[in-house]
């Protein structure tokens, strides 16, 4: 007897059961999926997989879906499909009108249909609008098109794309794509207009362009692939692509030069946005951390100030009904809580009582008969304002959509014009507390309350590309330099005088090696930046002088059959796609994660990160919770380029590290880099690596470039106890000439060799040792050439104040000294999110000298760091942070070393 599929299939938006057939016996029904009892084996396998409990043995089959086993027999039958929809006409319809209008056109006068696969091969560079209008584009010119961007991109179920050829499944009615928008998957797909809108535009018709871009048999996306790490312009010539398009969008923020400008309370608002937006934190069920005090204040006046005010409101309410509810269910359950400083107890219990004022609030509405009122309660907490330097109608978001602006009026928001920052007012723990504005044009001050201040001051086109492989392009300003190819084929350079209109507006860069251009579009291009209308539409034109550059190298190839595009695909779906291949348990709070990413690993340089996440749509679920990591920055602590493989080192210290290290072998994952900037690797000195295990991952990375340019490699390190050395201790001694552990508690760690040393007390007193004349553990001070320091900012201070006064005689002259900095990263595709951004002070004044971009270059001057300032912002989310890994430990049943150090039950934080 076979197995067989019944009715709550129907519509059903997962595929679980058909990835673990052994003998595709799943063929696609009308609107639900079938077994052939032919190719069925019995094996019961998609049996536990299938979400939905559609699947039965056919003599265990209910009554009420007996006449699915004939369905299902059908199967098997080549008319299944066609008479399926016959006899259902109206299901086959509505998206499918849609869909068929994106292949054929009738408004389309030269042309109103597709042509067929010519086999020329573009590589599409950003999932935003431009870039996905000009895939579609080109696919209707029978071009192949392959698409990445640096963010995580969800999967699609693949009964709405087809799977390995297969017809995909007919959708009745676009609605029955739709989620609701305050609980859909974050796919990422859209840029954006994914992260950078809110959800008053319904996102949902991003779904809607990518299935239409998916049902393509040429169409093929990537999410995770950064350009510029993870692939190179000359990656893309070696793979074979004809083009490449950048469509990369806005980059790096503008940081305003305001007094305490990166002060804990501070965002950028592209941080903010994509923080709620791809993370999913204001999904209640969500294990993700973005933190938020009231009130707030948003600087700008364009759109997406206006984007950020609008949900900075909405999430508040959010936030602290999320954290009340888990607080609450703790408490109930006896966990233990973690360690509060005197600032996170403050805020903990502002946000607690926040939440139950919300709670009054539903409540009182629901016996009333109406809506809750939250602007009520957000206006008595302060607020939300947005802060414009000029007139309101002379700003942006006025002059390009006023609606969006009476809205936000409409929902509460204030709006304060007329006002340039000055100073961020900061209280007794270093965390904003006010925002310090003056009057265009006059010497009033105004001062508003503000415990969030976000900046919505504009930003640059990305074309980091250039800043990190330089020479590649010519730049014009902040833009690539317009070009367009002459009638000989050559780039000729385009004066920027024109505007969007422009009948001729140079699409091409200068990047000229071999056959291979790469042409520009959306908001990288001088005459189509600003707007989303104008993003697509330079996608629309791109793709004609695309066509018309390739024409002649298609005219003299013959005919690419399909199977070298389904070849040429695999071959990058083997590349681009990582996925875990062995989870090695190190220690009670280590473990090593081995991830094949073949293309991840050919660029990378030691000392370079990764960001490491795995599937919101696949990931496991506990009691209801989805356990999704937050992008999380990791080392490569061994890459083997032949094998194409990345070890990975991670220490579970929070919710994201601890599911990482719960991955199984065989998950698929993103791993997007590398990125950042490699380890200096001096000639023939000693270089010293110092701290915990941040810095046994730099000493991992580093050893055999350090060794093959002859250098002596000494290891200081910091760890909390005795166990939590050991574990590493072994791997040390094989990489490093000698070891001194420094332990906060006992016992002494058992030394294998006799030139390490250890050294029980913690930092200060090692330090206190060293500054001693002759003092013990000392000669590293003037052995060192090259110091890497990495610990937790209060360690590498000491560090850093340490060399720089008491230890300063001793140091070599021409000591290069830098700091692994680990400051907190989101996106981590160089100068986009900004979240991290690190200050830099001048050692002789105090002042701030510049901010550097962590995810850009990692490895920092040692005596340039602000170390407070990078403690502050490493606290950002601190609060939820720590509810976050209570509430994994709770519903997971297994304690985090946090909750274990610290045995006390939840009760309120006034208490304490």
């Amino acid at each position: 007897m076979a197995y067989v599929v019944t009715e709550p299939c129907i519509k059903c938006k997962y595929t679980d059961c058909v990835a673990v057939c052994p003998v595709d016996a799943f063929h696609e029904g009308p609107n639900f999926m079938v077994i052939d009892p032919e190719e069925c084996i019995d094996c019961s396998l998609c049996v536990d997989e299938c979400p939905v409990s559609a699947i039965f043995d056919e003599p265990d089959l209910p009554a009420e879906y007996a006449h699915y086993a004939a369905l299902n027999a059908d199967a098997d039958r080549d008319d299944f499909r066609q008479r399926a929809c016959a006899a259902s006409a109206s299901q086959c319809e509505r998206y499918e009108i849609y869909f068929l209008l994106t292949r054929w056109n009738p408004l389309q006068r030269a042309r109103p249909y597709r042509l067929a696969y010519r086999g020329a091969k573009v590589l599409v560079v950003g999932a935003g609008p431009a870039g996905f209008n000009l895939a579609h584009h080109l696919l209707q010119d029978g071009f192949g098109v392959v698409m990445v961007d640096g963010l995580k991109l969800e999967p699609l179920p693949e009964h709405l794309v087809g799977r390995r050829g297969a017809i995909p499944l007919p959708v009745q009615e676009v609605e029955d794509l739709f989620e609701p928008l305050d609980g859909r998957t974050m796919a990422g797909f859209g840029g954006v207009a994914e992260y950078g809108i809110t959800i008053r535009w319904d996102k949902n018709f991003l779904k809607l362009v990518r299935i239409a871009l998916a049902r393509s048999a040429q169409f093929r996306l990537f999410g995770g692939v950064r350009l510029g790490g993870t692939l190179t312009l000359e990656d893309a010539a070696r793979l074979g692509f004809d083009h490449v398009t950048l469509a990369t969008g806005a980059g790096r923020p503008t940081v305003l030069p305001m007094k305490n400008n990166m002060a804990q309370g501070i965002r950028q608002a592209s941080d903010f946005l994509m923080a709620l937006q791809l993370t999913g934190a204001a999904k209640r069920e969500s294990l993700a951390n973005l933190q938020l005090r009231l009130p707030a204040v948003i600087i700008g006046g364009g759109l997406t100030a206006i984007d950020t005010a609008t949900e900075v409101q909405a999430y508040y309410i959010r936030q602290v009904e999320k954290l009340l509810a888990r607080w609450e269910a703790l408490a109930t359950a006896g966990q233990a809580q973690p360690a509060w400083s005197e600032m996170e107890a403050e805020i903990l219990q502002e946000f607690l009582a926040h939440g139950r004022a919300v709670r009054t609030e539903r409540e009182r509405a629901r016996r009333a008969g109406r809506p809750p009122d939250f602007a009520r309660l957000i206006h008595g907490w302060g607020g939300v304002t947005v802060a414009y330097r000029r007139a309101m109608s002379d700003s942006p978001a006025y002059l390009r959509n006023h609606e969006e602006i009476s809205k936000a009026l409409e929902e509460g928001i204030y709006y304060a014009e007329n006002v340039e920052p000055v100073e961020a007012l900061l209280d007794a723990h270093g965390h904003v507390s006010a925002l310090r504005l003056r009057r265009t044009g006059r010497d009033e001050i105004v001062t508003l309350p503000a415990r969030a201040i976000f900046v919505a001051a504009g930003s640059i086109p990305n074309t980091v590309y250039e800043r990190e492989h330089p020479g590649t392009f010519v730049m014009d300003g902040k833009f690539f330099a317009a070009h367009r190819i002459d009638e000989t084929g050559e780039l000729v350079r385009v004066a920027d005088t024109g505007n969007h209109k422009s009948a001729a507006p140079g699409f091409f860069t200068s990047y000229a090696q071999g056959a291979l251009r790469v042409s520009f579009i959306g908001d990288t291009h001088p005459q189509f930046h600003g707007s989303v209308e104008k993003a697509m539409a330079s996608g629309k034109h791109a793709a004609q002088a695309i066509a018309k550059l390739l024409a002649p190298a298609i005219a003299h190839r013959q005919l690419a059959p399909d199977q070298a595009w389904l070849t040429f695909a695999a071959e990058l779906e083997r590349r681009l796609q990582p996925q875990i291949l062995q989870v090695e348990q190190l220690a009670a709070h280590l473990t090593r994660l081995t991830v094949h990413a073949p293309q991840a690993a050919q660029n990378w340089r030691p000392g370079q990160v990764y960001r490491l996440q795995n599937f919101d749509t696949r990931a496991e679920r506990l009691q209801g919770i989805p356990l999704t990591m937050e992008g999380m920055a990791i080392d490569g602590v061994h890459v083997d380029k032949a094998r194409g493989e990345v070890q990975l080192l991670v220490n579970s210290v929070g919710a994201s590290s601890r599911i990482a290290a719960s991955l199984k072998p065989g998950a698929p994952v993103i791993l997007m880099g590398p990125t950042g900037t490699g380890l200096p690797v001096p000639q023939h000195g000693t270089i010293t690596v110092i701290g915990g295990h941040s810095a046994v991952t730099s000493t991992i990375d580093g050893a055999a470039s350090w060794r093959a340019a002859g250098n002596r490699i000494l290891f200081i390190g910091h760890f909390k106890s005795q166990e939590q050395a050991r574990a590493v201790q072994s791997t040390l001694e094989i990489l490093t000439d000698q070891a001194i552990w420094i332990l906060d508690q006992g016992p002494e760690l058992i030394l294998k060799r006799k030139q390490d040393r250890c050294f029980v007390h913690g930092v200060a007193e090692f330090l206190d040792a060293c500054a001693e004349s002759g003092g013990a553990h000392a000669a590293w001070v003037s052995d060192s050439d090259c110091i890497v320091l990495s610990d937790h900012p209060g360690a590498m201070r000491q560090f850093s104040m340490a060399l720089q006064t008491r230890l300063k005689p001793g140091l070599k002259p021409g000591l290069l000294a830098v700091a692994a900095v680990n400051s907190p990263m989101q996106c981590m595709m160089k100068e986009v999110c900004a979240q991290c951004l690190c200050r830099h002070v001048d050692p002789a004044t105090g002042e701030t000298s510049k901010f550097v971009f962590s995810c850009f270059n990692q490895h920092q001057p040692l005596f340039d760091l602000d170390f407070a300032n990078l403690q502050a912002r490493q606290g950002q989310n601190s609060v939820q942070e720590k509810i976050s890994n209570a509430w994994l430990s709770h519903v997971s049943g297994t304690p985090s070393s946090t909750n274990a150090d610290k045995p006390q039950p939840m009760t309120d934080p006034a208490t304490h």
